[in-house]
């Protein structure tokens, strides 16, 4: 017996919840579903900020409510309706552990490298084995910061390697970013703008420091001369 059918003594003491499902191909995108309280089966959490609802026919409504105010909510219905369209979530559980692995990802990264995920950075950067160099205004938080590397330059010397997270693209349509430099300077230069009270760094010039007496194409001449 539903947990919801012990106290009820009319059909006016048993309201509708109203939720959203994924809507019917070809008609619409998605569909409204009411079904009556005594219908409920089981509660149950779903991480800290998320419950499901089990209906005694099977289905399972994902809901972006913690269990104790999902509860709260099914126990003070407005009249003999209790709307949780606005709360209903259509991605299904795989989406939603996705989208809160990348979500808690993205936390312990600007835990981690607090002066990056605090400012935007400018600088000139390139793709990958190419010479071709384009000024990008990003923000720290668009970085995929656990992946951050140095590399080395196919012009000599070191570079900063990163990808970015979607829906960020590089100027040359990628999620790729190489900047030539140190990977240490890069983060002192974050650092030293956030002691600052700065949430901006122009790495513009030090982006571009190895061409001030050469070309990238001579450069990268040169070292292709020099590796074995």
């Amino acid at each position: 017996m539903s947990p919801f059918k012990k106290n009820l003594t009319s059909l006016t003491d048993d309201p509708w919840i109203y939720v959203r499902t994924p809507g019917t191909e070809n008609v619409s995108k998605e569909d409204v579903l009411a079904f009556r309280a005594s219908q409920i089966k089981t509660l149950r959490s779903f991480g800290d900020k998320h419950s499901f609802i089990k209906h005694q026919d099977g289905q399972e409504f994902l809901i972006a409510l913690a269990l104790p105010d999902l509860t709260e909510r099914l126990d003070q219905p407005n009249g003999n309706k209790i709307d949780l369209t606005a709360e209903t979530l259509l991605e299904g559980k795989d989406g939603l552990v996705k989208r809160l692995k990348e979500e808690f990802r993205r936390a312990k990264e600007r835990e981690d490298e607090p002066d990056i995920s605090a400012v935007s950075i400018k600088a000139f950067v390139r793709a990958a084995q190419k010479s071709q160099f384009e000024p990008f205004t990003f923000a720290g938080t668009d970085i995929r910061l656990s992946d951050i590397r140095e590399g080395s330059s196919i012009h000599g010397g070191p570079t900063i390697n990163f990808s970015l997270y979607a829906p960020q693209k590089s100027p040359f349509g990628s999620d790729e970013v190489v900047i030539e430099g140190k990977l240490s300077e890069f983060r002192r230069l974050c650092k030293e703008a956030t002691a600052r009270g700065e949430n901006f760094v122009d790495m513009s010039d030090y982006s571009m420091q190895k061409f001030r007496d050469v070309t990238p194409a001579e450069a990268r001449r040169r070292h292709e001369q020099k590796s074995p």
